[in-house]
């Protein structure tokens, strides 16, 4: 049997097809994943909801602020959309909004046999990510972690986004630039604490820190070095 399933131009798919999987002693769970998911934004008695819609594609409109899955909001961070932009030349608003959702990117090139590659920047950029969000798979997505957009922990002004992904031992926060140009060194209060030669502890359980782009201390290559 299948996992799952995509519906292509289908603005969310009815109830049906996952009663009929979960019927039977051995009911199955499949991942239903419908092109677009219009109106489809509450739970209740529509047929096709969030609540056997479990993934879905999304064609985001991008501002400078990241937007964010009000699907993944909705149902305590289950829903993931995953971004697909399958014309688009520079695919950083794209994957950027992924990463800062904990969602997915539709990394499209041969789209019906037209090709549209990506850039070397674009696709380092998409390694980069992937890495990241497959690596913290489990607390980024599931229902289990708090799921919490635009928490301000960059100074007031900055370009510079974060979301936080927490459960009971662990937090995370996946930040993105949406400036043009590098923002370092960005101070960062985090309402947390650990013991780091950056981290400087506060009075109201914070913990500011000082640092620069990963790769400055952690071997990795510059993306913005020719």
């Amino acid at each position: 049997g299948a996992d799952g399933f995509n519906g292509d131009t289908m603005n969310g798919v009815n109830a049906s097809y996952w009663d009929q999987a979960m019927s039977g002693a051995q009911g199955y769970p499949i991942m239903i994943e419908p092109e677009t998911m219009a109106n489809h934004n509450a739970f209740g008695p529509d047929d096709t909801d969030l609540e056997t819609n479990l993934w879905s594609w999304g064609y985001w409109i991008y501002e400078q602020a990241p937007s964010v899955s009000s699907y993944k909001a909705l149902t305590g961070g289950k829903h993931l959309t995953h971004i697909c932009e399958r014309w688009a030349m520079d695919h950083t608003d794209g994957i950027q909004h992924a990463f800062f959702n904990g969602a997915g990117f539709e990394s499209w090139e041969n789209v019906w046999g037209i090709w549209n590659g990506m850039t070397d920047r674009n696709a380092a950029l998409l390694k980069r990510a992937a890495g990241v969000l497959r690596a913290l798979g489990d607390l980024l997505q599931g229902g289990d972690p708090d799921f919490v957009p635009h928490i301000p922990v960059t100074p007031e002004k900055s370009l510079v986004y974060s979301t936080l992904f927490a459960n009971a031992t662990h937090k995370v926060f996946l930040l993105v630039n949406r400036n043009a140009f590098d923002a370092e060194p960005l101070e960062l209060s985090l309402p947390c604490r650990f013991t780091d030669e950056h981290a400087h502890p506060t009075s109201n359980n914070y913990t500011k820190i000082e640092h620069a782009n990963c790769y400055s201390f952690h071997g990795a290559d510059d993306l913005e070095s020719p």
